[in-house]
Formats: C-alpha cells, sequence, structure tokens
C-alpha cells in the first residue's frame, strides 16, 4: 500500500543526475522547519521534496498537491492531477516493493501568505489522501 516518507520543506530543490549505474535523486537546499518571508502578508517561494514508495511503477499512476491554509482550509497552491507515466528504465537491484517507489519535488513560487500560522501541504496519490504536512509561516519583521 503505498506510503510517504522523506517530506521535506526546503528553499529549493535539485535534480541530481544518474550517473555510472547509480540512481539520481533529488538535493534539498536550505532545509526549513518553518516558513519565514520577510512581511505577512507577503509572498514566498520555497520548494517541497518527498517520496511515495510501495508502489507499482510499471503502471500510470497519478498525484496532486496542495497547499492550503490550515484554519479557513484556504487552497493556496493546487498541482491539479500530475500522472506519473510508467517507469520502465528503472534499475532492477532486488528492493521490495515497500520500498520501491518515486522521487518528487514541486517548487511552489511566489505564495501568497495573508496571516502568520499553521499552513499545510496535502498529497494525494491515485485520488487518495496519502499524507498532510503541516508547516509554521511567520514574518521575519
Amino acid at each position: 500500500m503505498a506510503r510517504m516518507s522523506n517530506f521535506i520543506y526546503c528553499i529549493n530543490a535539485e535534480k541530481v543526475s544518474a550517473n555510472n549505474g547509480q540512481f539520481g535523486g533529488v538535493n534539498a537546499i536550505g532545509v526549513l522547519s518553518a516558513l519565514t518571508p520577510e512581511f505577512v502578508p507577503g509572498t514566498f517561494s520555497f520548494s517541497i521534496i518527498f517520496s511515495i514508495l510501495d508502489i507499482d511503477i510499471s503502471g500510470n499512476n497519478t498525484i496532486q498537491v496542495v497547499f492550503l491554509e490550515q484554519g479557513e482550509e484556504k487552497v493556496l497552491v493546487d498541482s491539479g492531477i500530475i500522472t506519473i507515466p510508467p517507469i520502465t528504465d528503472a534499475i532492477d537491484i532486488g528492493l521490495p516493493d515497500e520500498y520501491k517507489g518515486v522521487d518528487m519535488s514541486m517548487d511552489l513560487r511566489n505564495v501568497i501568505f495573508e496571516t502568520e500560522g499553521l499552513y499545510n501541504t496535502k498529497v494525494y496519490f491515485n485520488g487518495n489522501l496519502l499524507a498532510e504536512n503541516p508547516i509554521y509561516v511567520k514574518g521575519k519583521r
């Protein structure tokens, strides 16, 4: 059954190229435990990184990421439904099925924060809520 692993908020996410038979991946630059724009209200850009494991990578899957203000459930960013195509060129190294999956990253640019407080990222996989990851937002000034 699909599960979320390694959810990270960060300043930027950078793809790592695969080489010499090694897997690529995603680097997190500037890991964040809170989002701290200069001012609130104001805008802030950041990235998220996460893995979805224990999935059938040989078939089509869908993902949707929604970032919202937690108290009011006001949606600030909605990726829409994204189709993850089958992964046919994966190198089989004999991983157990529960550790096979995909690493994802998404840039959220110029998100408008009207109030300080708790916000939340919801990740849906094949139409089902897979995980929620809260983060606090506080202006520096």
